[in-house]
């Protein structure tokens, strides 16, 4: 079975960078974290898959080699992953196309 490093919400209580040392197949951001908390992503070969949240702009994957799932699903360390962003900050509840 893999091992996924999930991330969502709130920076982790450890650092990324000391997360990162430990053995996982693959990490998924699932939103509201800004590029300065996923930063550390930028240096690790692990596949990264991630969905933008309710609070994101847009921006954050940008540089860091995170693939955005949002409405498909790709296959990775041995399962489909699929992923739905939460809907546009801007208002009106409408989802990202």
């Amino acid at each position: 079975m893999a091992r996924a490093l999930v991330l969502a919400d709130e920076e982790p209580y450890v650092p990324l960078a000391r997360l990162l040392e430990q053995s996982f197949d693959l990490v998924l951001c699932l939103g509201d974290l800004g590029h300065h908390d996923l930063a550390a992503l930028e240096r690790t070969g692990l596949p990264k898959l991630g969905v933008h949240g309710n609070h994101d702009d847009g921006d954050e994957f940008v540089g860091l080699g995170i693939e955005d799932v949002h409405l498909r699903a790709v296959d990775v360390a041995g399962m489909t992953i699929g992923g739905f962003s939460g809907p546009s900050p801007a208002g009106a509840g409408s989802l990202r196309p």
